[in-house]
C-alpha cells in the first residue's frame, strides 16, 4: 500500500473547504506555517505524524481517511465518504444518476 501525497493533500483541502475553514486558519490551528499547509494540500510535502494527527483532529476525520481515502472496507460507506467530498452541484448530479439507475433496476 502506497501513500499518495497528492490525493492526501486533496482530501485535506476538500474537507477544509467543506468545513468552511481558511487554509491559514487550519495552519494556525495545527501550528505550522501557511506555506507548509499549502505545500501539504498541493502534495508537495508530506506532514509528519504529529502534524497529520493535528490536521485530522482539526478536520474531525481519522488518519486512515486522509491517508487512504476510505474509512471502512464497506463499499457503501466508501461511496458515501466519497460523495461527502463533493461540492453541492456534484452531489445533485450524483443524486440524479442514482435515481436513473434505481429506475432502470426496478423496471426489470
Amino acid at each position: 500500500m502506497e501513500i499518495n501525497s497528492n490525493k492526501m493533500g486533496f482530501r485535506i483541502a476538500q474537507k477544509r473547504r467543506e468545513m468552511g475553514i481558511k487554509q491559514a486558519v487550519l495552519a494556525e490551528a495545527v501550528g505550522i506555517s501557511d506555506n507548509h499547509m499549502s505545500n501539504i494540500e498541493k502534495g508537495y510535502s508530506t506532514p509528519s505524524l504529529e502534524t497529520l494527527i493535528k490536521i485530522c483532529n482539526a478536520l474531525c476525520v481519522t488518519p486512515d481517511y486522509i491517508l487512504l481515502g476510505s474509512i471502512r472496507k464497506d463499499t457503501a460507506q466508501n461511496i458515501i465518504d466519497d460523495i461527502m467530498l463533493c461540492n453541492y452541484e456534484d452531489k445533485i448530479i450524483i443524486e440524479k444518476l442514482i435515481q436513473v439507475f434505481v429506475e432502470k433496476v426496478t423496471k426489470k
